[in-house]
């Protein structure tokens, strides 16, 4: 085994420098076995400290790094996380490699190995998707059978497997890497690329692609996850054949266009220069012959413009010829022979008929126009009616006819008394009529012991008119009320009625899952205070477990809650996953609210979702 990659779960490392160089007043040190991975071609490097800093390598030669002039040992650290990813990749990628070459003629021309990903390039034509599946299958079957594996330079010995071509630090068993998956088959140019993943990066495919299909349940309301395709198909079906339904409408629409065009054309088609026959023969032909041959094909092409221009000016004939017919009874007699459109003739009325008709109408018109100016100048009086239409009656009413100058001093009369009854009633305003005012003026003593019954008019408007200002007051603020409250209660209605819209929304989204119905939501853009005043709502009722998860960058939030009738505490569970993830929050045994940053949002999620279920059983 190599020594150097003996322990490749190590991480810290104090080593001794045993040599050194110097370049451009720059020291350079070299350790004797590096236990850091310095990458290839094909496979990427570890990612080191050293001393705490990123190496400074000699430019050409990688085993010297930069160091200060008396330093004799350095600390190296190894970025886990990276090198963890690496052998997993590496590993899967090599297993496929092995099982391609074991039971397919597929020649494999390279490949690359990265921390998220890797691939492999065949020399194939093409690649059979059931190929693929079989050979991620035995690769995962060697997985599963958790195989002892030993590191050397160039490979690695998996046991009872094979010994296969390998680069960098490799793990000690099969099993650690999880599963994988060829998640992709590619065709570029000549060759075919396989794209593969494994150990964790092959879990968050797998856990993304199971959240996708779980969303698509909801969204489509299928009974499960294995449904969804079937669903999705159906819904395919009906989308196309609504677009068929709208092809149809626009074909009947065009189509009785169409066929006409298509009639159009068979009875006359647009001919076209027929080839030459001496080009179907040989080159050999005489000028005389390809000049004559010339001279058909342009006579050919000048007659079918003439036949066309010949069909341009037949159509327009036939319009200018309905435009000029005339609709009438000699027409339908002559063209069609109906006998019943002949005896129609007798009553058409000639030319200089209708001239005269319409002579007549204007002179009608004329006289019409004058009696009407005659009859606005006319004054309709006793005189107007006993000259014209000598009524004998209407003579005498000319002596009740008052002449300008009488009509003037009764319109003055007129005025005289209307001033006068203008004063009369100022003056009756100004009156007081009380006790005194009859005591005073009539003389009547009957009125003048009524004076010490009378309460003074300041005192009784004082009185009133608070009272009338209270009864105003009252009455407005009473309307005022009556229609603010009207208005709110409209409001409320609304608002209610819109927040149980939401609710069942929420609710909609459910998954049954052992009796229980769970709400599993990652939101964007939503009001947090609505959210709580729908989740809370929904906890009220029985057998309802919510998750939402808010992306809000590195205050995301997470809002767990439980239904009262549930028997389990959301407060152990907090404390029990706090030790495994970075989040803070409160909460207690009905509700929980978390913040956290947004790449470990999904994560927290569904762990806690795997805990509740583990709990609420």
């Amino acid at each position: 085994m190599n020594s150097v990659y003996k322990n490749p779960y190590k991480t810290k490392y104090k080593l001794e420098i045993i040599d050194k160089i110097n370049r451009d007043g720059i020291t350079y040190g070299k350790l004797e076995n590096p236990p850091y991975f310095l990458g290839s071609e094909r496979v990427s490097a570890d990612q080191i400290k050293i001393n705490g800093k990123d190496p400074k390598f000699l430019s050409g030669n990688k085993s010297y790094f930069k160091i200060d002039e008396g330093t004799k040992n350095v600390e190296i650290e190894i970025g886990w996380k990276n090198r963890l990813l690496l052998m997993q990749e590496n590993l899967g990628n090599a297993l496929v490699r092995h099982f391609l070459k074991s039971n397919t003629n597929i020649d494999i021309i390279g490949y690359k190995v990265e921390n998220s990903s890797s691939y492999i390039d065949v020399s194939a034509k093409d690649f059979k998707f059931m190929t693929a599946k079989n050979i991620e299958s035995l690769a995962n079957y060697a997985v599963f059978s958790n195989l002892s594996i030993e590191s050397f330079g160039d490979h690695i010995s998996i046991e009872r497997l094979a010994d296969i071509p390998y680069e960098g630090p490799a793990l000690s068993r099969t099993g650690e890497i999880g599963m994988i998956f060829i998640f992709s088959v590619e065709k570029l140019n000549s060759l075919i690329r396989l794209r593969v993943t494994s150990g964790e990066n092959a879990y968050k495919l797998a856990r993304n692609s199971l959240n996708i299909l779980d969303n698509m349940k909801m969204y489509l309301n299928s009974d499960s996850i294995n449904s969804v395709f079937s669903d999705v198909k159906k819904l395919k079906s009906k989308i196309s054949s609504s677009k068929n339904l709208h092809k149809d409408a626009e074909y009947e629409k065009v189509g009785d266009f169409a066929k006409v065009l298509k009639k159009d054309k068979a009875v006359n088609p647009i001919k076209v220069a027929e080839p030459i026959e001496g080009d179907k023969n040989s080159n050999k032909n005489s000028p005389e012959d390809i000049e004559s041959s010339a001279s058909k094909v342009a006579n050919k092409n000048l007659e079918e413009k003439n036949l066309l221009e010949e069909k341009k000016e037949t159509s327009k004939e036939i319009e200018d010829f309905k435009q000029k017919e005339k609709y009438d009874a000699d027409f339908f007699h002559e063209k069609y022979k109906l006998e019943s459109f002949k005896v129609l003739n007798k009553f058409k009325t000639s030319n200089d008929d209708k001239e005269s008709i319409e002579t007549n109408k204007k002179e009608i018109s004329d006289k019409e126009e004058i009696n009407n100016q005659v009859k606005k100048e006319e004054n309709y009086d006793a005189n107007f009616f006993h000259d014209k239409y000598k009524l004998e009656s209407f003579k005498d009413l000319n002596k009740f006819k008052t002449s300008n100058e009488d009509k003037e001093s009764i319109e003055t009369n007129k005025k005289e008394i209307s001033d006068k009854d203008k004063i009369n009633t100022e003056v009756k305003k100004e009156e007081k009529y009380d006790a005194k005012f009859f005591h005073e003026k009539y003389k009547l003593e009957s009125f003048k012991d009524l004076n010490k019954f009378k309460s003074t008019n300041e005192d009784e408007n004082s009185e009133k008119e608070p009272l009338k200002e209270e009864e105003s007051n009252n009455k407005n603020s009473k309307e005022q009320n009556a229609s603010s409250t009207k208005l709110n209660n409209k409001v409320d209605e609304e608002r209610t009625s819109l927040f149980y819209q939401a609710v069942e929304s929420f609710k909609n989204f459910s998954t049954e899952f052992s009796g229980l119905n769970y709400i599993y939501k990652v939101l964007q853009d939503i009001n947090l205070k609505e959210l709580r005043e729908i989740s809370n709502y929904i906890l009220k009722e029985d057998d309802f477990i919510q998750i939402y998860g808010l992306k809000n960058g590195a205050k995301s939030k997470i809002l767990i809650l439980r239904s009262q009738n549930l028997n389990f505490d959301l407060k152990k569970i907090f404390e029990k996953l706090k030790d495994h993830f970075t989040f803070t929050g409160t909460g207690n045994m009905y509700t929980l609210d978390i913040q956290c940053k947004q790449e470990d949002l999904t994560r927290i999620m569904e762990s806690f979702l795997i805990e509740i279920r583990r709990d609420a059983k």
